[in-house]
């Protein structure tokens, strides 16, 4: 029989990490995803911060801006596919910079959006992954 300790760590879900710069834009996001029914959502605002939630939280998705202050979307992606986490990513940009897409894509991403983000590929995303 599981000990309640073990029951109450399989019903918490890992969280959703939003990794965007603009604190604007950061703060829209967590409230659109907490009104989605998404309790476990955490976030960063630089490429430093993001490294340190996806190695002590796990998370199962991540949505990150391609840039940061101090390095870039795709360094992250690189950190998650190196250390073998099956961590679904979502990668936004300011630019439409179709090199930026391939290389986001090579390196494992699931979907690409330019800003503004559209939040219904964002939500049908999380739902299909």
């Amino acid at each position: 029989m599981p000990d309640a300790t073990s029951a109450l760590s399989s019903a918490v879900s890992p969280p959703i990490l939003i990794v965007e710069d603009d604190p604007a834009l950061r703060k829209a996001m967590l409230l659109m995803l907490r009104l989605n029914g998404h309790t476990a959502v955490v976030s960063a605002a630089t490429l430093a911060e993001a490294l340190q939630s996806v190695d002590s939280a796990a998370p199962s998705h991540v949505i990150v801006d391609f840039n940061l202050p101090d390095g870039f979307g795709t360094d992250l992606l690189r950190h998650i596919r190196a250390h073998g986490m099956e961590t679904h990513v979502l990668m936004i940009t300011g630019s439409a910079d179709l090199t930026i897409a391939d290389q986001a894509h090579d390196l494992g991403v699931d979907v690409f959006l330019t800003k503004p983000p559209d939040w219904d590929k964002i939500t049908d995303w999380l739902a299909q992954s």
